[in-house]
């Protein structure tokens, strides 16, 4: 049984189903994994090695405990009622962050 490379590449575009991982916890896994190469080289237990990525991993999930949750942010975004191609516009961009946890985010709007 054979599907679409369009409807597969949809799983792995996270697709408002998961949790993408940043660059800074991907150079994180990066640098830790050569770090622990280096160490195994050097005989460093499996019991250590185990240990190191279980913290680093722990530490990751309770950095995103403390992100707010999707009902927790109100965005609104007003535009004008009629809109023609190729004409620059402007919008109005609210956000209402409802949880007692600070936000940091980068915004990146455009025409789909």
């Amino acid at each position: 049984m054979t599907k679409s490379s369009k409807s597969l590449w949809a799983r792995f575009l996270f697709q408002d189903r998961g949790i993408v991982p940043t660059k800074r916890l991907l150079k994180v896994f990066f640098v830790l994994s050569i770090l622990l190469i280096i160490g195994s080289i050097r005989e460093l237990s499996w019991t250590t090695i185990i240990t190191i990525n279980i913290v680093v991993l722990l530490g990751s999930l309770y950095d995103l405990r403390l992100s707010p949750k999707k009902n927790q942010l109100l965005i609104k975004r007003t535009a004008s009622a009629e809109m023609e191609r190729e004409i620059v516009y402007q919008f109005d961009i609210s956000i209402d962050n409802l949880s007692r946890h600070s936000l940091s985010f980068r915004l990146l709007d455009g025409l789909p």
